[in-house]
């Protein structure tokens, strides 16, 4: 069900990425990063890497949230904006 989830956000944001909010954008990109890959592990990007620090941090912000926890969150999250 996840990925099936996974590809409907894509399809919906597809050309029209600006339809949604770019905090909406983010809050699926940490989860997703959450739900697939567990806590993030990296070194921060600098701060002038403003898109890369953005979602570096949207992925932080679900740190110690498991795996599964992630995963509905996520769907809850895109189910929400059908």
């Amino acid at each position: 069900h996840f990925s099936e989830i996974v590809q409907s956000l894509r399809l919906k944001t597809g050309d029209g990425v600006d339809e949604l909010p770019a905090s909406t954008l983010l809050s699926a990109y940490g989860l997703y990063k959450q739900a697939k890959y567990g806590d993030m592990r990296a070194t921060a990007p600098w701060s002038s890497q403003v898109r890369a620090r953005a979602k570096y941090d949207a992925w932080l912000q679900r740190k110690g949230l498991s795996q599964g926890e992630a995963m509905r969150a996520y769907i809850e999250l895109v189910e929400g904006l059908h």
